[in-house]
């Protein structure tokens, strides 16, 4: 997917939870870690494999199921130690770093592309060197 799409999805994911749970829209915190978790993966692992070379696809470290805990782990520890009240924003991280994952391995808007795994299981499979799996 797309940046945008990336981000829309997660903004319609965590708006629709946000109004249907606690009956309001998401707070100027919550939307910020929303466009921040949207958008974490491929800040990661594209600069890694199109400008340094480090890895083979643009799906690697960022992506990975087995990184994606911890790096929530660390969010919300940041926020703890930061004193942010609102236990919401790093849940809206969350929320948003693991629908970039879900709609990497399923891309809604190309169902014919199919289920592609491999792009969050690194280190144990990656996908195809040549990205074939989209942005």
């Amino acid at each position: 997917m797309w940046p945008w799409e990336h981000l829309a999805v997660a903004y319609v994911l965590y708006s629709l939870l946000a109004n249907g749970v606690r009956r309001r829209s998401p707070s100027t915190g919550e939307t910020t870690a929303v466009v921040g978790g949207s958008q974490l993966p491929d800040l990661i692992d594209k600069p890694l494999a199109w400008t340094l070379g480090v890895t083979e696809t643009g799906y690697a470290i960022g992506h990975s199921i087995f990184v994606a805990p911890l790096v929530c782990l660390a969010v919300y520890a940041a926020a703890v130690r930061r004193g942010i009240e609102n236990r919401l924003v790093p849940g809206a991280f969350a929320l948003a770093y693991a629908s970039h994952l879900v709609t990497d391995v399923y891309d809604p808007p190309r169902p014919d592309r199919g289920v592609v795994l491999e792009v969050v299981l690194w280190p144990f499979a990656s996908p195809p060197a040549a990205d074939t799996v989209g942005f």
